[in-house]
């Protein structure tokens, strides 16, 4: 029932989904002394000559897709395809991102966009 209600309330806006996280993440700690590998973020320039394929590599944690969702979104740029797999305690996501226009994004505007999404993931 309070899934339903959840859901209910995130497609009507609202639910605020970041506090949401934030209280579930607050209620399950991590585990103490087990250290995890940093967030790597890249630009894969030559996998798609219609978008721009950022590569994303990350410990798998409740909203990790909502994060770099709400990154992207920041961004202004469009997602055209998002592959998204979890490989043990690992996310492994790539998304095919373009300009508002549809152009893949020039080489430095996706070095920048990888360096937003790396940080959102620190933060």
């Amino acid at each position: 029932a309070r899934l339903r209600a959840d859901l209910v309330r995130a497609l009507d806006g609202t639910l605020d989904i970041a506090a949401r996280l934030a209280e579930r993440d607050a209620a399950h700690p991590r585990r103490r002394g087990v250290e995890q590998p940093p967030p790597r973020v890249t630009v894969a320039p030559a996998a798609s000559r219609l978008a721009t394929v950022i590569e994303v590599r990350a410990q798998d944690a409740p909203g990790l897709l909502f994060r770099l969702g709400r990154a992207l979104e920041a961004a202004g740029v469009r997602v055209r395809s998002a592959h998204v797999s979890t490989l043990g305690a690992n996310a492994v996501d790539a998304f095919y991102v373009t300009r508002g226009e549809g152009a893949p994004l020039p080489g430095d505007e996706a070095a920048s966009l990888a360096r937003e999404l790396e940080e959102s993931l620190r933060g």
